[in-house]
């Protein structure tokens, strides 16, 4: 083997080792993102708007505990009784919602749980048509300054979207 052909071979080995290297310094690095998800879908049948709200469970204990100043064990064998009452009332404190130019209240349906993600069902009655929604919602913000809200809305066959986060807490989206 001819001694150029040994460099080239070390060469490429030394900087597939240094590819290596890096690259595995990296992989103790983990970015965390803090996002839900908020699906709004407007019922023409039942004239209702159906939302759903798709949270990180360990994310959401976090602001309930910071909220009530108590811990809350959710989906475990600890989970308080009043676990719903709680969910309920951080939800309608963070999230306001106007439908045609009117501010409307939800009612809690209840909680799935599902792996490490938690599903809120609220519901608003009496929408026989949406023409315009305003969402203010602080899901979150106060515990993760990166938190991001990002919200879907089905309605009149369309779907449109607001990305909703620290410096922008209220969106608006018209039909």
């Amino acid at each position: 083997m001819r001694k150029q052909d040994k460099n080239t071979r070390r060469g490429a080995y030394l900087f597939l080792l240094f590819i290596l290297l890096v690259s595995s310094s990296f992989a103790d690095y983990r970015h965390e993102y803090y996002v839900s998800i908020c699906q709004i879908d407007h019922n023409e049948k039942t004239k209702s708007l159906e939302i759903t709200f798709r949270i990180f469970i360990d994310d959401l204990e976090k602001a309930l505990k910071e909220e009530t100043s108590h811990s809350v064990y959710l989906n475990t064998n600890k989970e308080q009784k009043n676990a719903d009452t709680v969910i309920a009332t951080y939800l309608q404190s963070k999230v306001q919602v106007v439908v045609n130019e009117k501010a409307r209240s939800f009612r809690y349906v209840g909680k799935e749980y599902e792996n490490d993600v938690m599903w809120c069902y609220v519901e608003i009655p009496k929408v026989k048509s949406l023409k315009k929604i305003g969402l203010t919602n602080k899901l979150l913000i106060q515990q993760f300054d990166s938190q991001i809200n990002i919200v879907n809305v089905h309605a009149n066959g369309n779907t449109k979207g607001l990305y909703l986060d620290s410096e922008h807490i209220k969106g608006q989206l018209s039909w």
